[in-house]
């Protein structure tokens, strides 16, 4: 594997580093200010040297050993059938309970990130099938009615320029 560019040491001066604290040559703080790194990666070098030998010392994967987030292979098909059917982004989103940036990220390696020519969805679509139910917002309950009471309570002081009628604004 390849030393990565922000490296301060490779592959031989680990060795290099491993071996004279070893050796009993020098210290192992006295190693790490010879080599330029931390007497932490200098430690992190001599447990990895001890515990698998020089092949400890070659550079290791970023990779991560799992990724608990990744999607699930019947959703990214559901995603793909769904847009091959002519869904918008939008609309599989809704109905995969995903982010339109996921669908896209989904529908691009596949190639269907753009509807090509012709393939317009001209039908209107019955989002029933696919839609999530509403829920519930607090914006959405019917108000009660204003008493007329109330109504008759307001005068031209309340009024607006422009208003010509009382009622015409509502009271915050």
């Amino acid at each position: 594997m390849n030393t990565h560019k922000n490296a301060r040491l490779t592959f031989a001066r680990r060795l290099e580093l491993a071996d004279c604290v070893l050796r009993g040559e020098v210290t192992l703080q006295a190693a790490a200010t010879r080599h330029g790194v931390s007497l932490r990666t200098a430690r992190k070098w001599m447990a990895r040297y001890q515990k698998d030998g020089r092949e400890g010392l070659h550079d290791r994967s970023s990779k991560p050993h799992r990724s608990p987030k990744t999607m699930d292979s019947v959703k990214v098909q559901t995603i793909i059938k769904l847009r091959r059917n002519g869904l918008t982004m939008s609309v599989i989103a809704i109905a995969t309970d995903c982010s339109v940036a996921t669908v896209s990220r989904v529908c691009g390696p596949a190639g269907l990130s753009r509807l090509a020519q012709g393939e317009v969805i001209t039908a209107p679509l019955d989002h029933s099938a696919v839609a999530r139910p509403p829920t519930p917002d607090n914006n959405s309950a019917p108000r009660p009615a204003e008493p007329a009471e109330d109504r008759a309570d307001r005068d031209a002081s309340q009024m607006f320029p422009g208003d010509t009628d009382p009622d015409s604004r509502s009271q915050a």
